[in-house]
């Protein structure tokens, strides 16, 4: 197997590695504590291939933890916390968790005798009672290293495995394209359990660079600001807040990067970025390729902006016959956990199918058009939901848009949004403006209040929910 010196080895020394509000650790100090964890873990029983839970808020002692677990050979699996205890408890079991790492206020009042329990709390005063041991550990590129969990629009949970060495390709392409180095500091404002968020670890160290770690009260604002940060990883919805700041838009211009993803990103919130001098980065990515796929580069126009980016190194891209997009690389996953064994979920020829629709340019520069799995099909023409949600975040009323198909007794289905406004907008308006840029067929049959509580993890809206209750909303009116 392959392998590589960790990380840690290559900096070690006193320049900033973590820093959140009440502490700040050195790269020295890191790969110290990291020595230290990897010995507290295996005198708590954690072996190599065991399967660790961290139930946590993003906490400073995450990235000491996912490294220690590596350096053992144990799989970190981060575990969304703001998912009812229940829900946690049945992840636990469907996917043979045997520890849990958890802070005790989180500690599950039910759970699966089985299950370990190591408590976060006190972490650093246990570590004192360690000591270091300064040999070099060497990690293996194809060893099981996390798996994270993703329900995609269905809202059922799949266990992405992904090796060392998927993380770390994936980190290495994204830093041969967005400059990062020493000094400079990466804000982490996604969860831990997203892999945008969990991607920000690898790309910062492998860069000597600095991973920023806000409090969970902490406003996104007075984080960029406070930490002086210089690389941001947003989803538009965040930056769509942001920007209605006027004393942030100083802050964000003197920005290194910032890169937006998440899902498809309007293009007038891309044109306002562009005006205030942000640079911004789109990016198409997917967790099971262990973040992003294709980037914009650095200093890119705002035609450029309106696509995904060309690929990156380190991975491989091809659009299908029906236009959908196929990957494959060092980035792509092992596979989905069933049970104890792996669904690689790859063709013979080695790609992954992602469900998502596309087009490449001349350029090479990816544009994505939707979800396979979203499109449907009214009064014989086929409809992409995501075309008439871009059209719909056009208008600067709305600040976000999700639309689902319904059944129709005339069109077999009809498509209705869900939509959520910044200020009031009579939807007779929005229909009217509609019609200049959509065919007749794809403006929605009715418009209904977007929940505010829908998103999964805070990342993406649960299509399958939000058509269960269109569906029940449409037909009592008809």
């Amino acid at each position: 197997m392959p392998e590589i010196t960790c990380p840690l080895h290559k900096v070690a020394g006193d320049e900033i590695a973590l820093i959140s509000s009440n502490r700040e650790i050195t790269y020295k100090e890191f790969n110290h504590l990291v020595n230290k964890a990897t010995q507290w873990l295996a005198d708590n029983n954690i072996k190599k291939n065991d399967r660790v839970a961290i139930l946590s808020h993003n906490p400073i002692e995450f990235p000491i933890l996912l490294l220690a677990l590596f350096r053992i050979g144990a799989v970190a699996v981060p575990m969304n916390y703001r998912l009812p205890e229940q829900s946690n408890i049945e992840l636990l079991k469907q996917f043979y968790i045997s520890h849990l790492i958890c802070p005790g206020v989180m500690i599950p009042a039910k759970y699966n005798s089985n299950l370990s329990i190591i408590s976060l709390d006190r972490f650093f005063d246990v570590m004192e009672l360690y000591q270091y041991d300064n040999s070099k550990s060497r990690l293996s590129l194809e060893q099981d290293a996390t798996i994270i969990f993703t329900s995609g629009s269905s809202g059922e949970p799949k266990g992405v495995l992904h090796s060392f060495g998927n993380h770390y390709y994936n980190a290495s392409g994204s830093n041969e394209n967005i400059l990062l180095q020493q000094g400079d500091r990466w804000l982490v404002s996604l969860p831990f359990y997203h892999v945008g968020g969990l991607g920000i670890i690898f790309r910062t160290i492998l860069a000597g660079a600095t991973i920023v770690i806000p409090e969970p009260d902490e406003n996104l604002e007075d984080s960029i600001i406070r930490y002086k940060v210089s690389h941001c990883s947003l989803v538009a919805t965040q930056l769509y807040r942001l920007l209605k700041s006027n004393s942030i838009k100083e802050i964000l211009m003197s920005l290194k990067a910032l890169l937006i993803g998440g899902g498809r990103v309007p293009f007038n919130l891309i044109e306002k970025s562009v005006e205030a001098g942000i640079p911004i980065h789109t990016t198409y990515g997917l967790t099971e390729m262990a973040s992003q796929v294709t980037t914009t580069p650095p200093n890119a126009d705002i035609e450029l902006l309106k696509t995904s980016g060309k690929l990156l190194k380190y991975r491989e891209l091809k659009i299908s016959d029906e236009g959908e997009i196929f990957v494959k690389s060092e980035t792509l996953f092992r596979g989905y956990i069933i049970n104890k064994g792996i669904d690689d979920s790859i063709d013979g020829d080695g790609w992954f199918h992602t469900g998502d629709m596309g087009k490449i340019d001349k350029k090479g520069y990816l544009t994505v058009s939707g979800r396979k799995d979203n499109m449907f099909i009214s009064g014989g023409e086929n409809i992409c939901p995501e075309t008439i949600e871009a059209a719909l975040l056009q208008f600067d009323s709305i600040e976000e848009a999700v639309v689902v198909g319904v059944d129709d007794p005339e069109f077999v289905n009809r498509p209705v949004a869900f939509i959520k406004l910044k200020r009031k907008m009579e939807t007779k308006k929005i229909e009217k403006s509609l019609r200049d840029c959509l065919p007749g067929y794809m403006i929605p049959a009715a418009f209904y209040e977007l929940p505010n509580d829908d998103k999964q993890g805070g990342i993406k809206f649960n299509r399958l929910k939000l058509k269960q209750l269109a569906e029940k909303k449409y037909k009592s009116m008809n």
